[in-house]
C-alpha cells in the first residue's frame, strides 16, 4: 500500500510542473532542503481519519489523540490538515475545511 504522504507529495509535485510549463512566469519549482530547521507534514482526511472532538485531535498514523488549543470554531468538513515544527520545538496544527459560501446581495 502507499502511503498517503507519498501520494500527497507526488500531486504537488505535478502541480508544480503542470504550472511551469503552462504558465512560464510561474518559474521552475523549488525544493525543501534538508537542512532546513522548519518540518511540516501535511495528511489529507480520507473517510473521516482527522477529527476534532473535545479539544482534542485525531491524526491517521498516531495511536491517540493529541490535546489542542482551537482558536476558531469551524463548520464544515476537514480536507486536510498540515503539522509544523518550529525551530523553537513548538508545534503547531492548520486545518483547511470546506464550508460554504453565503452570497451576499449589495
Amino acid at each position: 500500500m502507499i502511503e498517503p504522504t507519498i501520494i500527497g507529495t507526488s500531486v504537488n509535485l505535478n502541480k508544480a510542473y503542470k504550472n511551469f510549463f503552462r504558465d512560464k512566469s510561474v518559474g521552475f519549482p523549488k525544493f525543501k532542503s534538508k537542512k532546513s530547521n522548519y518540518y511540516s507534514y501535511t495528511t489529507n482526511n480520507q473517510n473521516g481519519t482527522v477529527c476534532i472532538e473535545n479539544g482534542y485531535i485525531k491524526i491517521p498514523k498516531l495511536k491517540s489523540m493529541i490535546k489542542i488549543k482551537q482558536h476558531r470554531e469551524f463548520n464544515g468538513l476537514i480536507k486536510s490538515c498540515t503539522i509544523s515544527k518550529t525551530p523553537s520545538n513548538k508545534y503547531y496544527v492548520s486545518i483547511l475545511v470546506d464550508t460554504e459560501t453565503n452570497n451576499y446581495l449589495k
